[in-house]
């Protein structure tokens, strides 16, 4: 199988290295340590753009840098009740098909959560485990996957660094959500956050509204903005 090194995109019966589809020469390479990499020049990425998907809140699209960016992952946590599964399912809802993957909330509270959320129910998935989560997002074409939460699952860290790996090959947003320790950061071990591109903590300022704060970000600065969490 051939990889382009560029931008990802990928060719069983490419011959030799040449021009991908993104414009940038030379970068195909073989997987798996079948054929030495070839190097590409740096200026040549910046034919490239990444795509983002829209969270349609203005003042969070701005700090994010017009949005999500496809094929990243984001690792969310927060106080239970602060809005994590109420906002990564409006988020993921408009990258849709979205594959829910409910470890914690039974089918008919997470479609009462996606409703009140302002979700695109038509474009939502259900699963209720994590195992084949890779194969059954490929099998619907998701463009975005929620792991709600992590933390209930017996190896967090484990699924963790292997959903942020896999996460840019699918092209999806992955979103993680997790709890809160006690202080006040990602439940479970230090490792849960570096692995995601993004690390995001949620906190309620009042009922209708929380308070994302971007503490890490491979895309954007780090920042916060105050967002509804109501329809």
């Amino acid at each position: 199988m051939w990889t382009c090194i560029a931008c990802g995109a990928t060719e069983a019966s490419r011959r030799e290295p040449g021009l991908c589809g993104c414009g940038v020469d030379g970068s195909w390479t073989l997987a798996e340590g079948c054929r030495a990499a070839r190097a590409v020049r740096a200026d040549a990425f910046r034919q490239l753009e990444r795509r983002r998907v829209s969270t349609r809140d203005g003042e969070l699209d701005k700090l994010l840098g017009g949005g999500w960016v496809l094929g990243s992952s984001a690792l969310v946590w927060g106080d239970p009740g602060s809005g994590k599964s109420r906002l990564c399912l409006r988020w993921a809802s408009f990258a849709a098909p979205c594959l829910y993957v409910a470890l914690e909330m039974p089918p008919e509270l997470v479609l009462e959560t996606a409703s009140s959320a302002g979700a695109e129910l038509g474009g939502l998935w259900l699963v209720d485990t994590a195992e084949g989560l890779q194969a059954e997002a490929s099998r619907i074409g998701a463009r975005s996957v929620i792991v709600d939460s992590v933390t209930a699952t017996p190896k967090p860290l484990a699924l963790v660094k292997e959903l942020a790996l896999w996460a840019p090959s699918s092209g999806a947003v992955l979103f993680l959500i997790a709890h809160r320790n006690r202080r006040g950061r990602a439940h479970g071990s230090s490792g849960l956050e570096h692995w995601p591109d993004y690390t995001v903590q949620l906190s309620p300022r009042k009922a209708s509204s929380a308070r994302v704060t971007v503490r890490k970000s491979r895309y954007c600065p780090r920042g916060s903005a105050l967002v509804g969490l109501t329809a």
